[in-house]
């Protein structure tokens, strides 16, 4: 499969793009790989924000050092964290060896901040299960925002054996939500 090939913009035309549709565009979102591995992210993030737009960032949360020093520079509106799994199943769930301690962090990290944030699990019958998801939401403890999305078999995927598993009912996806909400204040319930 080849990877598909697209442009590259200079930080100058990205701030003339959102510069041109201000009014129309409140916010950016950096996301993308794991935004926060680019070694400039800090800088790029301030000439947004010194721009007039709030950012969101979407992170898997393995750097947070970086989002730290995000935080305490005040760059960022909101922060959105993959969680995929159980810490015990964090691994197998990711396929390759993530440092989950530095996930760990990030929980802790925004936990304490005050800053709006979440966190979501994509919940992919066969790979995980509810109990997976209670305990998630038990290592969550104390934050504020969890996300169960659902997992969209309709997309093109690495493993096509995933594609026949059976999408939940919502119904019965609210009943473990709300066991969820016995350790995070909001669970919301995505795409069910």
């Amino acid at each position: 499969m080849n990877p598909i090939a697209f442009p590259v913009y200079g930080e100058n035309e990205i701030i003339a793009f959102l510069t041109r549709r201000s009014g129309l565009l409140g916010g950016v979102c950096i996301s993308g790989g794991e935004p926060l591995l680019q070694e400039d992210i800090i800088d790029f993030a301030a000439l947004i924000k010194s721009a007039g737009f709030k950012i969101k960032l979407d992170t898997n949360g393995t750097c947070p050092h970086v989002l730290s020093a995000l935080v305490k520079r005040d760059l960022l509106d909101y922060v959105a964290v993959d969680i995929k799994a159980p810490w015990e199943k964090y691994n197998r769930l990711a396929g390759v060896e993530v440092d989950y301690e530095a996930v760990k962090g990030t929980v802790a990290l925004l936990r304490e901040s005050g800053m709006d944030h979440e966190f979501r699990t994509t919940f992919v019958p066969g790979l995980l299960d509810k109990m997976d998801l209670i305990v998630i939401a038990r290592e969550l403890s104390g934050c504020y925002r969890y996300v169960i999305q659902n997992f969209n078999t309709n997309a093109s995927l690495l493993d096509p054996n995933l594609s026949c598993t059976d999408v939940p009912a919502r119904g019965d996806m609210e009943e473990t939500a709300h066991f969820c909400r016995a350790y995070v204040n909001v669970v919301e319930l995505r795409g069910f």
